[in-house]
């Protein structure tokens, strides 16, 4: 290398010169097999080196497999043995994190992923890949629940088969109890059970879930989580009996709801301006906050996110794979602008280009033990 960059020292190993950058990081940079190399730190830089002319990721079955989704027109790709870091970081993984994966069908300590970069003309495609290994890979479709939320959402979200991992996670959770707040192994479940709120009934009952984010400042935010159950009387149950247990805890502020929905209503000044609403209307319940926000989780058609032209677009460039999440760019920005402190600095310099943002658009599908996922950045 010719020139040595300030802060930087030079070296050389098995004749491939580079630099280190002299701060905490230790970012090392070198050039060899005609590539430009970037690498967390000397001994990793060291390792690639050796690599190259030794054993290598193409000769690894974990490397072959994941890549084999990688699409043609890939500008760049970034492979991450998940398990391999795990590993490095000496074996550990948080629980919550753990009982996450594991919901998804994914075993941390077995996985690996590849991202790679599709640039287009007016969008940016980023497709990300990983194995299955657990006892619980995802699966289905919910876009159709995605679409029927309301048009006005400026963030939503939706998962398929919500149900089966939320029975999985309450298993996990009442088998290891929560020692924190005093609730033993093998007692929560039970517990709730004496109160008259059955768990396993009530996750037995739901299907696909979808949570949406409304509003353009913080006086005016607001958002829902809708569940869907088997059936009217289902949904109409699950409401009345969580009020009822409610009420037995001597919970204050409970309101009844009649009018556009059925259910209940808490107020309290730890909750802010609006009340948290619980109803059911068919064979859905909503869970949200503020009243009317809530209501909105019932549009007619004309007034939902599959009416509008911008999520119409978002959906159709994640071609055949079903849409799971869906951000509104100018929405969020006006948002998140307006829920900023003044004078950051970096969120200054980064709303130019986040101005260019038309929509994020995730869609994600499984197939056998490999789960893909799509993520759209539609530009102006």
């Amino acid at each position: 290398m010719e020139a040595k960059s300030e802060g930087s020292k030079s070296g050389s190993y098995n004749g491939v010169d580079y630099e280190v950058e002299e701060d905490e990081t230790g970012t090392t940079l070198g050039v060899f097999d005609g590539l430009v190399v970037f690498a967390q730190s000397e001994a990793i830089f060291k390792s690639m080196v050796d690599a190259s002319s030794g054993d290598n990721l193409g000769g690894e079955d974990t490397y072959t497999s994941a890549v084999s989704e990688i699409p043609d027109d890939s500008a760049a790709n970034v492979f991450v043995d998940i398990g391999g870091l795990i590993d490095e970081a000496g074996n550990e993984i948080d629980s919550e994190t753990e009982l996450f994966l594991d919901s998804v069908g994914i075993e941390p300590k077995e996985a690996t992923a590849v991202a790679s970069l599709v640039p287009g003309s007016n969008q940016i495609e980023i497709d990300l890949s990983s194995n299955l290994s657990g006892d619980n890979p995802p699966g289905g479709d919910a876009s159709e629940l995605l679409g029927s939320l309301p048009a006005t959402s400026v963030a939503a979200f939706a998962s398929p088969e919500f149900g089966d991992r939320f029975k999985e996670g309450i298993d996990r959770i009442d088998a290891e109890g929560i020692p924190s707040e005093g609730i033993m192994p093998h007692r929560l479940k039970r517990t709730l059970k004496e109160s008259g709120v059955d768990l396993e009934s009530i996750a037995g009952s739901i299907g696909d879930v979808a949570v949406y984010l409304t509003g353009n400042s913080e006086s005016s935010l607001g958002g829902a989580m809708i569940l869907e159950a088997e059936d009217e009387e289902t949904a109409n149950n699950t409401v009345s009996n969580l009020g009822l247990f409610l009420r037995s805890t001597g919970t204050p502020g409970i309101t009844k709801i009649t009018q556009g929905a059925s259910g209940f209503s808490i107020r309290s000044p730890e909750l802010g301006r609006q009340p948290v609403v619980v109803v059911a209307k068919g064979s859905r319940i909503a869970i949200g906050y503020g009243l009317a926000t809530t209501l909105s989780s019932f549009q007619e058609s004309g007034k939902a996110l599959a009416d509008s032209a911008p999520y119409k677009e978002a959906a159709e460039a994640l071609g055949g794979t079903p849409i799971s999440v869906y951000v509104d760019g100018g929405s969020a920005l006006k948002l998140a602008t307006a829920l900023m402190p003044p004078g950051e600095e970096e969120f200054e310099e980064a709303k130019p280009y986040l101005q260019k943002i038309d929509y994020l658009a995730l869609g994600s599908e499984a197939s056998g033990d490999l789960a893909t996922a799509k993520l759209i950045v539609g530009v102006k």
